[in-house]
């Protein structure tokens, strides 16, 4: 008379608490592996012999593996509670972005390009300003005429015979006269008597989104406790999110240079 066995598949042990690495281990190869009449799989079906099972799930190796599967399990566990905790803390904290007056958000964007040790420069190198007899300094198109002091940085400032296109009754393209991001020591592009110089525009918006940024950065601690690659980079992507769209509704005219960066 043929014997009958009871097999459990792969699924049956997983019911029973066994992991693919327990079963590789303990176990090893299947005691039937053929195809399942029932269904259509490229993979061969591995049936296990029920005795066998039980009779391994009575030794101390078993147990051991056993607890070794359940710490390890209660460790996923956590993380992703910790990760859904974190991400729950990022959609419900208010950003709150500080509003300044345009010329101060532009001069303390600047500042802070020059404390990161970068130049406060449009990206362009000097106008196509000349020189006879003066300096025709980094700007627009500044020019200095024969005889002429010095046309210094700015927009369309243009100097006589003798005469000086840095004094304060010159003005570059965006203000009259010297003030706010216009000035010497602030304005970006070489802009020293007006707004930002040729291509100063995009790259002052970048500065002022940098500014904002590093302001923002204490919302960086909603990250803390995240470890794992990729729960990390979820969290990342969703303050990120965040963070640049509360700059764009506090500054539209921002919104954007805060999309290029979310993309």
């Amino acid at each position: 008379m043929t014997e009958r066995f009871t097999y459990l598949t792969v699924t049956g042990l997983r019911q029973r608490g066994w992991t693919d690495a327990m079963v590789r281990e303990l176990l090893g190869a299947p005691d039937v592996q053929g195809r399942d009449p029932r269904r259509w799989s490229v993979a061969p079906v591995r049936l296990y012999r029920l005795a066998r099972v039980e009779a391994l799930e009575r030794t101390p190796e078993f147990a051991a593996c056993a607890a070794s599967a359940g710490r390890s399990a209660a460790a996923r566990a956590g993380a992703e509670r910790r990760r859904q905790a974190v991400l729950a803390a990022i959609r419900a904290e208010p950003i709150q972005v500080p509003v300044l007056p345009q010329a101060e958000l532009e001069r303390r964007a600047v500042r802070h390009r020059r404390l990161l040790g970068e130049p406060a420069t449009g990206g362009g190198g000097p106008g196509p300003g000349t020189v006879a007899g003066g300096d025709g300094r980094r700007g627009g198109a500044g020019t200095a005429s024969p005889g002429a002091g010095d046309g210094r940085r700015g927009g369309a400032g243009t100097a006589g015979a003798g005469s000086d296109s840095a004094r304060a009754g010159d003005a570059g393209p965006g203000g009259a006269g010297r003030g706010g991001i216009g000035t010497p020591d602030a304005g970006p592009g070489g802009a020293g008597t007006g707004g930002p110089g040729p291509g100063g525009g995009g790259a002052l918006a970048r500065w002022q989104v940098d500014y904002l940024r590093h302001v923002l950065s204490r919302y960086d601690t909603l990250l803390d406790g995240l470890f794992g690659a990729t729960g990390r980079a979820e969290a990342e992507r969703l303050l990120r999110a965040r963070v640049y769209g509360a700059i764009a509704r506090a500054y539209p005219r921002l919104a954007a240079e805060c999309a290029r960066r979310v993309r």
